[in-house]
């Protein structure tokens, strides 16, 4: 993890130079749902669990970090 300046600072915004997204790939697709289930236990509102179902599909999760980088996770 790059944390050189970055105290303090903005989000990444889409387009600007830098890190657009990354991709974590588990083995199967039970790892998957097991990840699933911690990112929907730990939101903090129904807000934001309904916010992440409406952007999840059966085969990939999708995320940002506090730094606006999109974490993609799928199974093979």
């Amino acid at each position: 993890m790059n944390t050189l300046n970055s105290l303090n600072g903005e989000a990444h915004t889409y387009g600007e130079a830098g890190l657009e997204y990354f991709e974590i790939i588990t083995p199967d697709r039970s790892s998957l749902d097991t990840i699933r289930s911690i990112i929907y236990d730990s939101a903090t509102s129904e807000k934001q669990k309904k916010q992440q179902q409406e952007e999840d599909n059966k085969n990939q999760i999708l995320i940002n970090d506090p730094d606006g980088i999109q974490i993609i996770i799928r199974s093979e």
